[in-house]
Formats: C-alpha cells, structure tokens, sequence
C-alpha cells in the first residue's frame, strides 16, 4: 500500500486530494487506487481507515484470503510529522483490521505492517566506485541501498536507488 496527500497552492480553498494505491493479488502486479478529499492543507488522511478496509475487502475478494503482511509507503510528511502521522494512520490500518475482521468473523491472523516514511526530496548523491557499479547514464545501478554511514543516528533509515534515471 502507498499513501499520499496533494495539496491546492497556498491561499487557494480548494480541497486537498487523497489516495491509497494498493496491490490486489498475490505478486503485487495489479494495483488499484482509492482517491479521497480532505479539508485543504492538513497531511493526515482522515479517510485512511476505510480506505484500507476497502483495500484488504478488494484484495480478500481477489485471493480469497487476508494479506499477512502490509508494507506501507507513506509519501510527503515532514521529519516533524513522524511520529504523529505513524501514530495516527498505523492507528487508523489497526482499526480497519479490527472493523473488518469483526464484520466478517475471521480467524487469520491480522497482518503485520511494515511503515515507512518515503523522502525523496534529499541532497545525498552517490557516485559509483567503478565503471562494474554504473548504469547507462552513469549513475548507481537501480536497487543500490546505502544503510549506513550517512544515515540518521536515532531513526531506521536508507537511501534506495529504485529506479533508473530517464536521463542522466
């Protein structure tokens, strides 16, 4: 599951957009979104929880099954919102979990989740060592992961090169 909130320009009294994007069978290939509106400006999903029960009941149809395990991406919250935004939305997945166990009486167990904060807007630039750890434009091959070092002293971060670059 990944999860975002886009918000209208300031001074613009426009709703703020919410989505979760989810995948729905079991090798995490066909992904389905559930948009949503907020009051603007405010970064916690207010609807996160029936989002996520509309999003397990989609994936439980499909597979006939509940997922054991959840890894969420949450994009866009601040250093300063992390501890509030991981209390409140893994708040709100717990409760989906407990909502919809409870409606439907089931007996799986309930999945474990996995947060995590997604910051892309960083300074950090890494350079390969060597011409075998370079792709076509010249940068970290996809699936380079720098986990120590460079990371934050007290949270459990990484930097992820997911993907390459379209250009350079």
């Amino acid at each position: 599951m990944g999860a975002d909130v886009s918000h209208p320009g300031l001074g613009v009294m426009k709703p703020s957009m919410t989505s979760l994007v989810f995948s729905y069978d079991e090798y995490a290939t066909r992904y389905a979104a559930i948009p949503g509106i907020q009051h603007p400006g405010v970064e916690l999903i207010d609807g996160l929880q029936s989002m996520a029960k509309e999003a397990m009941t989609a994936f439980g149809m499909r597979n006939r099954t509940t997922p054991r395990r959840i890894v969420f991406f949450r994009d866009g919250v601040s250093e300063g919102e992390f501890d509030n935004t991981l209390k409140m939305e893994l708040g709100a997945l717990k409760a989906a979990f407990d909502e919809l166990w409870s409606e439907r009486k089931l007996r799986d167990p309930k999945p474990t989740v996995t947060f995590i904060v997604v910051g892309k807007r960083h300074h950090v630039v890494f350079f390969p060592q060597d011409d075998s750890t370079r792709d076509r434009t010249g940068n970290c091959r996809a699936g380079f992961v720098a986990d120590e070092g460079l990371c934050h002293p007290v949270t459990l971060d990484f930097y992820l090169q997911s993907h390459a670059a379209v250009k350079g």
